[in-house]
């Protein structure tokens, strides 16, 4: 078993490796509550392959993400941005269950 912080130290080894540069090929999106690969507490549902498909195919960096709370959890439909680290999401909207009153800073 692994926890973020295993996945940060493995960042921070592979960009000490790479002088600095990893973020060219790599970021980490943490899922708050989140299960290992699905489910939990969270906001778990998300298309991460499609922007993963225009950074390769056509240069277009990931920045935030949109992710969706399922209905088994305790906020159905709430949404939530998915900010690459060591980005965070901070509220800026009055509406607490969408991640448009967010931004990732």
């Amino acid at each position: 078993m692994f926890s973020v912080l295993d996945t940060l130290r493995w960042m921070d080894a592979v960009n000490k490796r790479e002088k600095g540069q990893a973020g060219r090929f790599m970021q980490f999106y943490a899922v708050p509550g989140m299960n290992h690969g699905r489910g939990g507490p969270a906001t778990d549902s998300f298309d991460i392959f499609s922007q993963l498909a225009a950074w390769r195919e056509k240069g277009v960096k990931p920045s935030a993400i949109t992710a969706t709370a399922g209905a088994e959890t305790p906020w159905p439909g709430r949404t939530r941005l998915l900010c690459p680290f060591p980005q965070r999401p901070h509220r800026s909207g009055a509406d607490i269950e969408t991640a448009a009153s967010f931004t990732c800073r």
